[in-house]
């Protein structure tokens, strides 16, 4: 049975879909823009892209495509779709390990790592919005809130 809590939680599902669309369109300009003038090719980075530049920087020569997969929680075919771009514009340099020349682990051009950098402003800025945000709420309310973001991730 419908209530009316349902139907304005509904509501502002529906409201925070669609506004957040608009923003990631709007963020997704953003980053193009940025990328655009730090890698000059006319290449269209995806998100993913930048989280795999992102954690390369972090952990260099650690990572290979499996361990990306792993920690992006994205099958290997599409890490290796999503490698395949920043290898061939150079923004990835691969390598193989003397113990283990099969497989293939990454690290950082110089223009990679500019990219990797601005991204990670870019998320850190983010990050303070939302903690900012939060802080508008109550231990209790945030429990609430991560309960419903948890479920609703398991439903989509």
């Amino acid at each position: 049975m419908e209530t009316d809590k349902h139907n304005q939680a509904l509501e502002a599902v529906q409201q925070f879909i669609m506004r957040r669309e608009k923003r990631m369109q709007r963020r997704s300009t953003a980053v193009e823009k940025l990328a655009s003038e730090l890698t000059p090719t006319g290449v269209k980075w995806t998100l993913t892209q930048l989280h795999i530049l992102s954690m390369v920087q972090k952990q260099p020569e650690a990572l290979n495509n499996t361990l990306l997969a792993e920690r992006l929680h994205l099958s290997k075919p599409a890490v290796t779709k999503a490698v395949r771009p920043l290898v061939e514009q150079q923004l990835l340099l691969p390598s193989r390990h003397a113990a283990n020349q099969k497989e293939i682990y990454y690290r950082l051009s110089e223009q990679g790592d500019a990219l990797a950098e601005a991204h990670d402003r870019i998320h850190e800025r983010m990050k303070e919005e939302y903690i900012k945000l939060f802080k508008a709420f109550s231990n209790e309310e945030l429990d609430v809130i991560i309960r419903f973001l948890t479920a609703w991730s398991n439903l989509i």
